[in-house]
C-alpha cells in the first residue's frame, strides 16, 4: 500500500482514506504517512484518513478482525449499533488522549436493492448474505437515522480536504 499512497501523491491527491483501522490497528486519527511505510507517521503531504472501527469490541474474527469494521453494520444491523460502537471509539480516543475522527466508509450500492444471486450466462455469482441484507430502502432509511444521531451528538460533516486543516 506504501506505493499506492506514494502514486497518489505524485498524482496531486491530498488525502487517502484507505487505512483499515480494524487491521492495523495503530492509527485511530489522521496522520501523513511515512513513504517508505504508510502505516508509520512520516513526511508524505498525503493525509491519511484510517476507517472507522470499534477498537474496544472483542474480536470474534482471530488475526484480521474484520468484525470490527463499521461496514455493513448500518444495514445488517442498524443505525443504533453504528452509533453504539462510534459512541465506544469516541471514549476509547479520549481515554488515549487521541484526537477524534469517524470516517465512515459506505458504498454506492448499498443504497440500491440487491438480488441474492445474479447470472451471468456462463456464472452465478451468489454474495454473502450480509452483501445483499438490507440494501436499498433499508439502507436509506438507516443512512438517514445515522445522520441524525451524528448530528444529534454534535459531530461536524467534513469532506476529506477539510482534514487537512485540522490535522496539520
Amino acid at each position: 500500500m506504501s506505493a499506492v499512497v506514494n502514486a497518489l501523491e505524485e498524482l496531486g491527491y491530498l488525502t487517502d482514506a484507505s487505512y483499515p483501522m480494524y487491521f492495523y490497528r495503530e492509527r485511530f486519527a489522521p496522520y501523513h504517512p511515512s513513504r517508505g511505510d504508510w502505516t508509520q507517521e512520516g513526511d508524505s503531504p498525503i493525509l491519511e484518513i484510517p476507517n472507522f472501527a470499534d477498537m474496544t469490541m472483542e474480536s470474534q474474527d482471530p488475526g484480521l478482525e474484520r468484525d470490527r469494521d463499521q461496514w455493513p453494520l448500518f444495514r445488517t444491523e442498524g443505525a443504533e449499533e453504528v452509533l453504539r460502537r462510534i459512541d465506544s471509539f469516541i471514549d476509547f480516543c479520549q481515554q488515549r488522549n487521541e484526537r477524534q475522527c469517524v470516517c465512515l466508509y459506505i458504498h454506492p450500492w448499498e443504497f440500491w436493492p440487491m438480488k441474492e444471486s445474479y447470472n451471468f450466462g456462463e456464472a452465478t455469482v451468489i454474495p454473502d448474505p450480509f452483501i445483499t441484507k438490507n440494501c436499498g430502502d433499508v439502507a436509506l432509511v438507516e443512512m438517514g437515522k445515522l445522520i441524525d444521531g451524528m448530528l444529534e451528538r454534535n459531530f461536524l460533516f467534513k469532506m476529506a480536504r477539510q482534514l487537512r486543516e485540522i490535522f496539520q
